[in-house]
């Protein structure tokens, strides 16, 4: 099934904030030859499957810090939103997809698309706690985890500095992440 575009006006059934070729497009333009090459590789239902899975990270991991207010109660996604207004203090349209949340989505998309795992589960604890004993009656649990693997949404820095200008707060503020 061909992706759903958001097209501004905050539709009920959109599944991507941008094309395929839109998002083709940032990659040649803002990645190496490589990158560009990885992303033209892939089919058309896979570059499809990027960019829902890019959306879908982006409404996960930032949809409590973006500015503003969605469009409207039915839209599927985050965006567009009304009463937004960028770190430099100027207005957002409400029916435009700032540049800032599409560069995003492309970096995303292309992350995706090569194989990365945006938002792993979290079902099996792994990392930094080194022992821990329960003991309740005759019953004695013991735990420990090896190495420090992170578990939860994968960040990337870029990702974060691009949307920046369109979130609460500044993302560089914060020691932990979710």
């Amino acid at each position: 099934m061909a992706i759903v575009v958001e097209d501004g006006t905050g539709l009920s059934n959109a599944d991507s904030y941008q094309s395929v070729a839109d998002a083709g497009t940032y990659i040649g333009s803002y990645m190496t030859a490589a990158n560009e090459a990885i992303w033209a590789a892939l089919t058309t239902a896979e570059q499809e499957l990027a960019c829902r899975l890019a959306t879908q990270y982006l409404d996960a991991v930032y949809g409590s810090v973006w500015r503003g207010y969605r469009t409207n109660e039915v839209q599927a996604l985050d965006w567009p939103r009304s009463d937004v207004y960028d770190s430099d203090g100027y207005a957002v349209d409400n029916d435009v997809l700032p540049t800032a949340l599409l560069q995003a989505h492309a970096e995303i998309a292309f992350r995706s698309g090569n194989g990365e795992t945006l938002l792993p589960d979290r079902s099996s604890p792994v990392g930094d706690l080194s022992k821990e004993r329960v003991k309740v009656g005759p019953i004695e649990v013991e735990t420990s985890f090896a190495g420090s693997a992170s578990v939860g949404p994968k960040f990337y820095d870029v990702v974060d500095r691009l949307l920046d200008p369109i979130i609460d707060g500044s993302l560089f503020a914060r020691v932990e992440r979710a």
